[in-house]
C-alpha cells in the first residue's frame, strides 16, 4: 500500500465513519430528498395537481454518485473497483455529473455537504494530476486539521503553506500532506489482488482477558491509541502499532467496550490470526 494502510482499513474506517454521528457530514440524501420536495412543490402549483410522492432517495443512483465521492475524497480509494474498467474516467465522469447535479438543484436547498464533497474530490483529483489549485476547505479535510488553521498557515510572510489567489497549489498541497498522519494517500490505481494474496498471512496480536484482540478496526481518526494511562501515544499505522505493542512488557491499547466508551485493556496472552480475519472484527 502507498502508506500501509491496507484497503481492508481503508473500508474500516470508512463503516465507523458511517455509524458515527459525524455521518451526516457526508450524507448527501438530505440534500437529494430536500431537492425533490421542492420540485414536486413547484410541479403541483404550476399544473394544479397534487404533490407526487416523495421519492426513495437512498434508491437514487445520485446518492451512489456522491456517497462514492465522499468515499474517494476521503480514503483516495473506489467503492467497487472490481466492476469499473476505467477507474480514472469513472472518477472524471461522476466529479463532472455532481458539480451538474449541484448547479441544476433547486436554490433554496442547502448543499453545504455535497459542495464540500464535491471539494474534497476535486482536491485529490488536482493533488493526483500534481496541477490545479485546492480549496483551502480541501487540503484542511485531507489533512485532517480545521479550515481555519489552514488559512492561518497560508497566511503571513513566513508562511508555512503556499497560496495563490487564497488557493493552494496541487504540488504545494501535496508537499504538505506528506507529514500529515490523518491523510490517506490514493491508492485506486493499485492491485487489489496484492492485498488479497497477503490475507492470509498470519498475524500474533496481543488479546485480552476477555478474548478480544487487537485489530486494525480500533484506528481512531488520528491512529492506534496504545500505551498505559498517563504514557499513551497514537501511531498511524497498523502494523507499526503491533510492533510497538510487541516491544512493550504489558501491552496495553485503548478500544471501546459494550457501550462504546474507549477504555484501555491489557494483554493476557497473544494469539495467531490471519490478516484476513483481523480485517472482518467489526467491535
Amino acid at each position: 500500500m502507498a502508506d500501509g494502510r491496507s484497503f481492508a482499513e481503508r473500508r474500516t474506517d470508512w463503516n465507523k465513519l458511517m455509524a458515527s454521528e459525524d455521518r451526516w457530514e457526508w450524507d448527501s440524501t438530505p440534500w437529494l430528498d430536500a431537492c425533490l420536495r421542492a420540485q414536486a412543490e413547484f410541479l403541483a402549483l404550476a399544473t394544479g395537481l397534487p404533490v407526487a410522492e416523495p421519492i426513495a432517495v437512498n434508491d437514487l443512483s445520485a446518492a451512489a454518485l456522491f456517497k462514492g465521492l465522499a468515499y474517494y475524497g476521503l480514503y483516495g480509494d473506489v467503492v467497487d473497483r472490481a466492476e469499473i474498467q476505467d477507474i480514472e474516467g469513472h472518477l472524471d465522469g461522476h466529479l463532472r455529473l455532481a458539480k451538474t447535479l449541484k448547479e441544476k438543484a433547486p436554490s433554496r436547498c442547502d448543499d453545504r455537504v455535497v459542495s464540500k464533497i464535491i471539494t474534497v474530490a476535486d482536491g485529490r483529483r488536482s493533488i493526483e494530476r500534481k496541477s490545479g489549485l485546492i480549496e483551502p476547505l480541501a487540503l484542511a479535510i485531507l489533512g485532517g486539521i480545521s479550515e481555519g488553521r489552514i488559512r492561518n498557515l497560508m497566511s503571513g510572510t513566513s508562511a508555512e503553506i503556499r497560496s495563490v489567489d487564497g488557493k493552494i497549489p496541487a504540488p504545494e498541497a501535496e508537499r504538505w500532506l506528506q507529514g500529515r498522519a490523518a491523510f490517506w494517500p490514493s491508492i485506486w490505481s493499485e492491485d487489489p489482488l496484492l492485498e488479497e494474496d497477503n490475507e492470509m498471512t498470519a498475524v500474533r496480536v496481543p488479546q485480552a482477558s476477555d478474548g478480544t484482540v487487537f485489530h486494525p478496526g480500533l484506528r481512531r481518526r488520528s491512529g492506534y491509541m496504545i500505551g498505559e494511562k498517563g504514557q499513551e501515544f497514537t501511531i498511524e499505522n497498523y502494523d507499526a502499532a503491533l510492533r510497538a505493542l510487541s516491544e512493550m512488557e504489558v501491552p496495553r491499547w485503548r478500544r471501546p467496550n459494550s457501550q462504546g466508551n474507549w477504555g484501555i485493556v491489557k494483554a493476557s496472552g497473544w494469539t495467531v490470526l490471519s490478516r484476513r480475519d483481523l480485517n472482518n472484527i467489526k467491535d
